[in-house]
């Protein structure tokens, strides 16, 4: 079983920020023993990023590219973390990815506080494909099955930042107050979600995928991405999606971008159901995130 060796451990309470420009970040960490060392550089509408995890017995290197530059990316990082999460999996053990992931948050939160961190920047947001590899494993190891990984529908907006449905939790009686507050008219399925959140109201947190799932299961919402993904770049998807038909499932029988309560104003299906976008759903309602930054505000009724 992996231990932490409390005796030598050295926490270091703000990052080692060696390099920070426009397309080049270089940073290390150490805490409770683990020191995490992240560098990211940008060209050419690409970003090449590598984070060494380093204890005092082993070593553990991951590496990711993003390449924001071709169309339709922000429909395809989700398949280069699964990947990513697969060719690594071996790599870890349960009980050390526990703990790498659980640091790792700390680590980037330490990051994203800085001041002088554009956290739009590609070298930045590539933080948080580290953590959804990290956590993908993290899942996959844990409940003893393949490496999946649902990509968050705000960051298909740019609303957040990239996130697998399974790894963002929420708070179920902020989304009830929030959902309270507002003078919005719920749907059927709207009524479902409400009554999940209600019958889970005492819990810390759940995972969002809980709660999404409720307007469209994973399988057809990864089958909306993936037409989105092969349409955008004329791609033929060497996928198997399932036997529907994937223009039906992507342009009808669905609330529209255009819709009020739809988080903008675009074509085809509204990746947002409205009922969380009124909710703030895609926001940091209570600044409680790792991933918030310095500069998040919290709402009316939030703790001190």
């Amino acid at each position: 079983m992996f231990k932490l060796n409390e005796s030598s451990e050295t926490i270091q309470f703000k990052p080692a920020i060696s390099i920070n420009e426009l397309n080049h970040f270089s940073v290390s960490y150490s805490i409770k023993g683990v020191t995490y060392s992240y560098e990211a550089k940008s060209s050419n509408n690409k970003s090449i990023s590598s984070l060494i995890i380093t204890t005092w017995n082993t070593q553990r290197y991951i590496s990711f590219v993003y390449d924001y530059g071709k169309r339709g990316y922000k429909f395809e990082p989700h398949i280069a973390v699964i990947k990513t999460a697969n060719d690594i999996l071996s790599n870890f053990t349960k009980d050390e990815i526990e703990n790498y992931s659980k640091l790792y948050e700390v680590f980037a939160k330490s990051v994203l506080n800085e001041k002088d961190i554009v956290h739009s920047s590609p070298i930045i947001q590539s933080l948080f494909f580290h953590n959804a590899i990290l956590n993908t494993i993290r899942r996959s190891l844990k409940e003893n099955k393949n490496c999946e990984c649902t990509p968050h529908p705000g960051y298909l907006l740019d609303k957040t930042p990239f996130f697998c449905t399974e790894d963002y939790y929420i708070n179920p009686q902020e989304y009830l107050k929030a959902i309270d507050k507002s003078n919005y008219v719920k749907s059927s399925l709207d009524k479902k979600a409400y009554a999940y959140l209600q019958q889970n109201r005492d819990k810390i947190s759940i995972s969002i995928d809980k709660v999404l799932t409720i307007y469209e299961s994973k399988v057809e919402y990864l089958n909306r991405v993936e037409y989105t993904r092969t349409k955008i770049n004329n791609l033929t998807s060497n996928k198997t999606i399932n036997e529907n038909n994937l223009a039906g499932i992507a342009e009808s029988d669905c609330m529209k971008g255009t819709d009020l309560g739809c988080c903008g104003n675009y074509e085809g299906c509204c990746w947002y159901s409205s009922m969380f976008c009124l909710a703030h759903d895609i926001k940091c309602y209570c600044c409680s995130k790792w991933h918030c930054g310095p500069g998040c505000k919290k709402e009316n009724g939030c703790p001190a």
